[in-house]
């Protein structure tokens, strides 16, 4: 899930750190968006010390352009063409005092280069409310059954493929659902298991693990923080056979552990900055895990955490939905200037690093923010357009009547 309000939280990577101060984010974004080159310059340079976030160092390098700063400007969008982010630099007026710099011009073809379009998806089917601002998808192991979870109406929609019809598994605020975030479908096909979480009024850092019934749509069991210890967002999980269900909490900053015949929840890892999308390995051994900052791996034998570290030049920052497929990572990855894109990470044998990325989807015209997917199959099926961004922290809609109906790609792996 992306956050609903664009404050991205440092502190946590910073305690880790043992850092002392925070650098401040949003001070740096707002003088970015006010053109007030100074002080972006001044602020961009205590952020990047602690994260070399695609955005940031663009925004960045558009402060310093626009300061008649050109060899850091430069030095900057280099990096990003080397790590295969398809910015448009030639369209950006920001960036328009660097086109007469000779060293201009090779860096904005390889970001052409990287932008170029890869269309292998198609379209799988509709949703038909189109306020439903969908999040989270499911489906059974044999794709008959798909479900969306809906951020707006706090409900899960149970779509079937050979008749198209849908239906509400899960009716609005039942069983004291908040929003629906991440879901999966248990091995057995017989329980949804899906994250949801409160970010309004007095129960806002709620959040929850709740089990539903696929054949009644009845309540299996939940289990729920509030938030006098702090807030919580439970934003997606991964199942096991063994009873246990793992999940990242975006705003605590931890990964838990869930033993669902005690209701014990455990914190196995902490100290990341919105973890967000969340995969384990065919041997359930390991946890892939997106945050702020990149990706991390848990080794679940012992609970030690690492960075995934890359042999390829490439950014692992923005991931939303992160699926494990075949020894590689599949991502649902914003390049943090509205390129959406589909992306293949392989793993070398061991799974600690990245041997080879493959984009599998580029920019699409039906992209409004991506969310999350589920593979079925060979088949990876991705949420187009949540539309997130049209849903405002009280719950209401922003021009409710132009969204889209919601649109389900489907895109062959293999």
């Amino acid at each position: 899930m992306k956050p609903l309000l664009i404050i991205l939280l440092l502190t946590p990577l910073l305690q880790v750190m043992g850092q002392t101060s925070t650098p401040d984010y949003p001070g740096f974004m707002q003088a970015a968006t006010e053109n007030k080159y100074a002080d972006c310059i001044r602020l961009g340079r205590d952020l990047v010390p602690y994260t070399r976030h695609p955005n940031i160092l663009y925004k960045l390098a558009e402060c310093y352009c626009q300061a008649d700063s050109m060899q850091q400007s430069l030095r900057l969008l280099e990096e990003l063409a080397d790590k295969g982010l398809p910015y448009r630099v030639n369209e950006n007026p920001k960036l328009a005092m660097l086109t007469s710099r000779s060293a201009f011009a090779p860096i904005a073809a390889r970001f052409t280069a990287n932008g170029k379009d890869i269309h292998r998806s198609a379209d799988a089917f509709r949703l038909n409310d189109a306020q439903l601002i969908p999040e989270g998808i499911a489906a059974t192991g044999d794709g008959q059954r798909f479900f969306l979870g809906s951020l707006a109406q706090s409900k899960v929609v149970d779509h079937t493929m050979n008749n198209g019809q849908q239906k509400d598994l899960v009716s609005n605020g039942q069983y004291g659902l908040w929003m629906v975030v991440g879901m999966k479908v248990s091995a057995d096909n017989k329980t949804l298991w899906l994250c949801s979480a409160s970010e309004r009024d007095s129960s806002n850092g709620y959040a929850g693990i709740f089990g539903i019934e696929l054949a009644t749509g009845r309540l299996v069991n939940k289990y729920t923080l509030d938030n006098k210890a702090g807030p919580h967002l439970f934003n997606d999980l991964v199942t096991t056979g063994d009873s246990l269900l793992y999940y990242t909490d975006s705003k605590a900053g931890n990964v838990y552990k869930l033993q669902l015949a005690s209701g014990r929840m455990t914190a196995i890892a902490n100290g990341f900055t919105y973890p967000n999308g969340i995969a384990r390995n065919d041997s359930s051994t390991v946890l892939y895990i997106a945050d702020f900052n990149g990706i991390k791996r848990i080794d679940l034998t012992n609970n030690t955490t690492e960075p995934l570290d890359s042999q390829v030049p490439t950014f692992l920052h923005q991931i939303d939905g992160l699926y494990y497929y075949n020894n590689s990572l599949i991502a649902i990855q914003d390049s943090g200037n509205n390129d959406d894109r589909i992306v293949r990470f392989y793993l070398d044998a061991a799974g600690r690093h990245i041997i080879r990325v493959e984009v599998l989807q580029s920019y699409h015209p039906d992209f409004i923010l991506p969310t999350t997917g589920v593979i079925v199959g060979n088949d990876f099926y991705y949420i187009a357009n949540s539309q997130l961004r049209n849903l405002q922290p009280d719950g209401s809609l922003t021009n409710a009547a132009t969204l889209k109906r919601p649109l389900i790609k489907r895109l062959r792996l293999e």
